[in-house]
């Protein structure tokens, strides 16, 4: 498998194993078949988002361009719509555990959760003083989780956009955060203090 253009960042298989994605920070992911059946798909991105990020059936996935514009397609290409709403590029997306809701973060300092069904903002999640870098949901879909170079993290209720609670103790950008399995516990990473932190979600 060889990449057109650009230095490979990152490279995942899809939720199915039938795709492996590759991206380069020149602004292009390509999907190929797993059984070496050949390219799938080019798709453009962006240096704040370089990979695509497939949904939980492994059926969709989701880019973002340098135009500030998160884009939803089939594995083919075909791009089934846009989620426009961002003022600044977006760094991180996550699809709901259901493959119903998309959160991306974004260097605007804010989080966006949307309807797959129509590509509408549902909430827009404000609060972090620094961009975004990651969005996790928690296992059952009910929270959100928020990464910021504001050295926090956050919980946000889904239904509503509420913050549940801040995270605070990283002396240093937040740069990853995730829920466990069971979604009692949180994780989150900083390389500035360079240090992992386990929270308890209760």
């Amino acid at each position: 498998l060889e990449m057109r253009r650009g230095a490979v960042v990152s490279v995942q298989f899809s939720p199915d194993g039938k795709l492996v994605e590759s991206a380069s920070l020149a602004g292009v992911a390509q999907l190929w078949g797993s059984d070496g059946g050949g390219e799938s798909a080019t798709l453009k991105t962006s240096a704040t988002l370089p990979n695509a990020v497939f949904s939980p059936d492994g059926r969709l996935v989701l880019t973002a361009t340098s135009d500030d514009i998160a884009h939803l397609l089939r594995t083919d290409g075909t791009e089934l719509r846009t989620l426009v709403g961002h003022r600044n590029g977006v760094t991180s997306a996550a699809f709901s555990p259901n493959g119903l809701l998309v959160a991306t973060g974004s260097l605007d300092h804010t989080a966006r959760i949307w309807s797959l069904a129509d590509g509408s903002a549902l909430e827009v999640l404000q609060g972090h003083d620094e961009p975004l870098t990651d969005v996790a949901f928690s296992p059952d879909g009910q929270s959100l989780l928020t990464a910021s170079r504001d050295g926090t993290a956050r919980i946000w209720n889904v239904a509503d956009g509420t913050r549940k609670a801040v995270l605070r103790g990283h002396r240093g950008a937040v740069e990853s955060a995730r829920f466990s399995p069971n979604g009692i516990y949180i994780v989150t990473t900083s390389s500035k203090d360079r240090t992992v932190r386990l929270w308890a979600t209760a």
